[in-house]
């Protein structure tokens, strides 16, 4: 049998909170969807700042300016490979390579969706690999 599309974000987003839990986090689910997907928490110990993040899961990278200020993470795979971003943090490095801004869609609708990254941003979004990978841990 064919996964479909809700089974596939179903199975993604497991994917995701098993990676998550791996490095530390415990996932909560928001009863009302405003935009938000999971909520990711790590206690980081007494006297640290704990670590919360407002994640929106998509099936690829994309923008959405009802995303915009509002400090929520991106979480999105190509390939094998997770990435984990602010919204706004994504939209700044679009703006800087130029892509995004131009395009009809967000003029017009303000959203921006692909398939696939080009590689230009994928050189920039190896700041965001998630999790970080074992030798950027150890710097």
């Amino acid at each position: 049998m064919k996964p479909n599309p809700r089974s596939i974000e179903m199975m993604n987003r497991l994917e995701f909170v098993n990676l998550a839990f791996k490095e530390g986090y415990l996932s909560f689910l928001p009863v009302v969807d405003e935009g938000i997907d999971l909520i990711l928490y790590r206690e980081k110990g007494r006297g640290l700042r704990s670590d919360l993040r407002l994640v929106q899961m998509k099936s690829r990278w994309s923008l959405n300016k009802k995303y915009s200020d509002r400090d929520i993470w991106m979480a999105f795979r190509e390939g094998n490979q997770w990435y984990l971003v602010r919204h706004d943090d994504l939209e700044k490095l679009c703006d800087k390579l130029g892509i995004v801004k131009s395009s009809k869609s967000w003029t017009e609708t303000g959203t921006y969706s692909r398939g696939k990254m080009g590689k230009a941003l994928r050189d920039e979004m190896a700041a965001f690999v998630f999790p970080e990978p074992i030798a950027a841990k150890s710097n």
